[in-house]
């Protein structure tokens, strides 16, 4: 391969060293051409020995064009010798790929219809599953380039190997793929728990295929149906899947727009028939009041994220919810109704529910003894609302029927550092998050002094902004230390602080003097050559002001 390589190099040059030669002489018999043209010349001889020197060249150039035709000639057939060898080259490794393959595929029928790359791709798929298998009930396949006639293959090795849980997220699945995994649901060996969908192309179709698989599955327990472009159509064929349906608990249906009709049909199939599914996803759905409303009446969801749909609104949104949350009640109160009374976690972020839609909620809390965790952040919540909350959840600890334990509030800029204090100062809840709001620095001190004064305190895990509690801080290294463990600083979301790190990667450092950082919009700390000179400040610069949360205390 080189020794062609370097032939091609050598003919090149030769071609280059000819159209040079070629050049000068036509630069030659220009000159000579002009020669004959000057009307000056009159002696004859002279004449004639220029002719003579234009029909030389003119032979020269004949001669250098020839030359050039066949280095031309030699050329082309040296590539194509070396193209041919290529994709020898190319060939045989193909082979030794497809033999692999072979190797770790399961066996396939002699009517097999996959050919050429559809065949290679489905096999690698395979056989990765098959892989992941051999040490496991799981299986991830996601972001794998899989597309519909990949399906197949890929249920025969799954069923083959009795898998309970299988990530197809990320890949190319339409309706057709969808309508062979509705294949697998429904064969007898299928023991498959956990099936996560998400990120695909599976659309209406693919979904009633899938729905009328779960009116007779009895395995499946989580389904994850993430952005698939699904439909209030498709949302009806879920619900009608859910009345027959007794063993599947969770559902996700984040990011499909299927609308208040596709919710309402979906509700309609949560009554007390189904105790089975117990959270639901409905995330940036184009959810509205109507819909809210439907499943303010629901009676087995425990869990219900209802999130990032900004229709809810204000009044109809939040009065359903308060409907729900009034009759949330674990007492046993037999003229307590049916409607929404196992709720326990409830998130409803960037609802547009306002001061109004806050104080609603607010009240409804008044009765409620089953919520636990609350998440109403981004909601454009000010010191109004907020101080209707503290009031609420204040006056529930005197007849002590709280059961609330999270409350999350982040980005709610006005809150205010009345509230603030005020929410710190409850002692029911055990985790409050406010990140991105402006609490100010004297209330967060003010915060940091109650955790800190209480050892007792049953709030354990506060998330604030950093750049307020600096200069507290700072000048009281005491209160630094006791809040090790209870309190963090940072601007994750709510539902990202699971995946912050919890644990302490190292005893906890002061936080930098406020002239030892940045200003501006990305203010970073700028660190000394003097501290530089021990490996803790060097640890503490790479990690940031705060590289790890702490540890929730028991």
């Amino acid at each position: 391969m080189e020794a062609k390589l370097a032939e091609v190099q050598a003919l090149n040059a030769q071609l280059t060293a000819v159209n040079a030669r070629m050049a000068a002489e036509l630069r030659r018999r220009t000159e000579s051409l002009e020669l004959m043209r000057e009307e000056r010349r009159e002696m004859l001889p002279s004449l004639e020995i220029v002719r003579g020197e234009v029909r030389r060249q003119a032979e020269t150039i004949m001669g250098l064009q020839s030359e050039m035709a066949l280095l031309n000639t030699k050329h082309k057939q040296t590539c194509r010798c070396l193209v041919e060898r290529l994709a020898l080259e190319m060939k045989k490794r193909d082979t030794k790929i497809a033999e692999l393959e072979d190797i770790a595929s399961p066996p396939t029928s002699p009517n097999d219809w996959w050919t050429g790359k559809k065949e290679q791709r489905a096999r690698r798929i395979a056989a990765s599953v098959r892989q992941q298998l051999a040490s496991g009930v799981a299986a991830n396949a996601s972001h794998a380039g899989m597309r519909d006639e990949d399906a197949d293959l890929l249920v025969e090795t799954v069923e083959s190997f009795a898998v309970e849980v299988l990530a197809l997220g990320g890949n190319r699945l339409g309706w057709r793929g969808a309508a062979k995994i509705a294949e697998m649901l429904l064969s007898k060996r299928c023991v498959l728990v956990s099936l996560n969908l998400r990120w695909n192309r599976i659309g209406d179709d693919g979904v009633a295929a899938i729905s009328r698989a779960l009116e007779v599955n009895n395995t499946l327990v989580d389904l994850d149906l993430w952005d698939n472009g699904i439909g209030a159509k498709g949302a009806a064929s879920l619900g009608e899947a859910l009345a027959r349906n007794h063993t599947l608990a969770t559902l996700s249906l984040w990011d499909n727009p299927i609308g208040d009709d596709g919710v309402v049909a979906i509700a309609a199939a949560l009554d007390e028939t189904n105790a089975a599914l117990s959270s639901l996803d409905l995330t940036n759905t184009n959810l509205g009041p109507r819909g809210l409303e439907a499943l303010s009446a629901t009676a087995s969801l425990q869990t219900l994220h209802c999130g990032h749909n900004p229709r809810v609104g204000a009044v109809a949104g939040a009065t359903a919810l308060a409907r729900a949350l009034e009759n949330n009640n674990n007492n046993n109160n037999k003229k307590t109704p049916a409607a929404a009374k196992n709720l326990r976690t409830l998130y409803a972020e960037a609802s547009g529910f306002g001061d109004f839609g806050a104080q609603v909620i607010a009240r409804a809390l008044e009765t409620n003894t089953a919520l636990t965790e609350l998440n109403l952040a981004d909601n454009k919540i000010g010191a109004d609302g907020a101080a209707v909350l503290v009031e609420v959840l204040g006056k529930k600890k005197k007849i002590n029927n709280s059961t609330l334990r999270l409350l999350h509030l982040d980005h709610n800029i006005n809150l205010g550092p009345t509230a603030v204090v005020g929410l710190c100062e409850t002692p029911g809840l055990h985790e409050l998050t406010l990140a991105g709001v402006n609490v100010g620095t004297n209330a967060a001190g003010l915060v940091a002094q109650i955790i800190a004064g209480d050892p007792d305190h049953p709030l354990r895990f506060v998330v604030m902004n950093e750049e307020r509690l600096v200069n507290e801080f700072y000048e009281q290294p005491s209160l630094f230390e006791s809040l090790c463990c209870r309190l963090a600083v940072c601007t994750c979301q709510p539902q990202e602080r699971d995946s912050v790190v919890t644990r302490p990667l190292f005893s906890p450092p002061m936080p930098p003097r406020p002239s030892e950082l940045k200003k501006g919009p990305s203010a970073r700390r700028v660190v000394t050559p003097k501290q530089k000179k021990t490996q803790h400040h060097e640890d503490h610069h790479q990690r940031g002001l705060l590289a790890a949360l702490f540890d929730r205390r028991s």
